[in-house]
């Protein structure tokens, strides 16, 4: 048996892992708000910081459409928290990313940024 033959059935079997694998994953897609908006109300709690922003609906499949939340796991929690408060006591609009796929009241946000 040659060389080559005997290397291409592992490597054909390891694709064909590498890409089983890849299919199981979840999916996860992010995306941003389409505008600036007010925080109207936050409610920190031992999960995280949950929040509303003003306006019109922003994730429709979700049953609280405009709530959101920082939860506590998330990388640089402390500070993304802290800054999302300062926001609020400013009066500043932000503009958030968040977790689009999620079916969840409180969508999951992974960062935001403030109008200028």
């Amino acid at each position: 048996m040659s060389k080559t033959r005997v290397l291409k059935k592992p490597i054909a079997g390891a694709i064909a892992i590498a890409v089983s694998l890849l299919a199981s994953l979840p999916a996860s897609a992010e995306a941003w708000s389409g505008d600036y908006r007010t925080i109207a109300s936050i409610y920190p709690h031992s999960a995280g910081l949950t929040f509303n922003l003003s306006g019109s609906t922003i994730v429709a499949a979700s049953p609280c459409p405009n709530r959101f939340i920082l939860s506590v796991g998330m990388p640089n929690y402390n500070v993304i928290a802290a800054a999302l408060l300062s926001a609020h006591a400013q009066g500043k609009r932000i503009q958030i990313n968040f977790e689009e796929t999620s079916v969840a009241c409180d969508v999951p946000v992974n960062r935001f940024i403030t109008e200028s």
